[in-house]
């Protein structure tokens, strides 16, 4: 019997904690967002610590973290929302990160041309997702069923939360697809912080703990 460690934390920046300790993995980002900016971290600051993983990295840098500090080496990323799977990689198709100069000190960002933008994708084929020799990472953002601005269903965003199982169904069928069992699965709930009314929460209050509790229902029967 297959026992993959799954682990869920509350802001998607905190699964970088749980991938301490791997190199150079494939990681398979399933995500309303791509959480692939590179928003001033500090290059020197010890990574290994909880505090880094939990307070220094955001939701839009963590994987950027991830990338210079060669835990990852290869990102895709899959929005169920918009059925597609995409690569991403900076200047001459390799995936890198780098410490740059700064007046702040120095900082960490993509090595590309243009290190301030989200790296550029292209179309791939999900056999060509995954290094096979590569330990394998499979992080799920619940959002990417059922995403909401600051935790509300509003009118103009409800289709983004109506039709959430069938997203999760889609995306098991595409996980189905990969003859690799993840060394590691990590799931935000992604409910941000909330004070007075004001807050980022990307799930609904409500529905979270359904989607995480059927989430990791078909993860099990997947990877039984």
């Amino acid at each position: 019997m297959v026992t993959v460690p799954i682990h869920v934390v509350n802001d998607h920046n905190e699964v970088f904690k749980h991938w301490l300790g791997l190199k150079d993995a494939s990681l398979l980002h399933i995500d309303r967002h791509c959480d692939s900016f590179s928003e001033f971290i500090d290059a020197d600051l010890d990574h290994t610590t909880e505090e880094y993983s939990n307070e220094k990295l955001s939701i839009g840098n963590f994987i950027c973290a991830a990338v210079y500090h060669k835990m990852v080496s290869k990102f895709c990323w899959y929005d169920p929302h918009e059925e597609e799977l995409v690569e991403f990689y900076t200047g001459n198709n390799k995936l890198k990160a780098k410490a740059q100069e700064e007046n702040e000190g120095r900082i960490i960002v993509w090595g590309a041309e243009n290190e301030w933008s989200v790296p550029y994708n292209k179309p791939i084929t999900l056999d060509k997702a995954l290094n096979s020799d590569a330990p394998y990472i499979l992080d799920i953002d619940l959002d990417a069923f059922a995403c909401v601005n600051h935790g509300l269903v509003w009118e103009s965003n409800y289709l983004q939360v109506y039709g959430w199982k069938r997203r999760l169904e889609e995306t098991v069928e595409l996980l189905e697809a990969v003859e690799r069992v993840p060394d590691v699965i990590t799931i935000a709930r992604s409910q941000g912080f909330w004070e007075e009314g004001f807050g980022t929460r990307w799930v609904p209050e409500n529905l979270v703990d359904h989607v995480q509790k059927e989430t990791i229902l078909k993860l099990r029967e997947l990877y039984k």
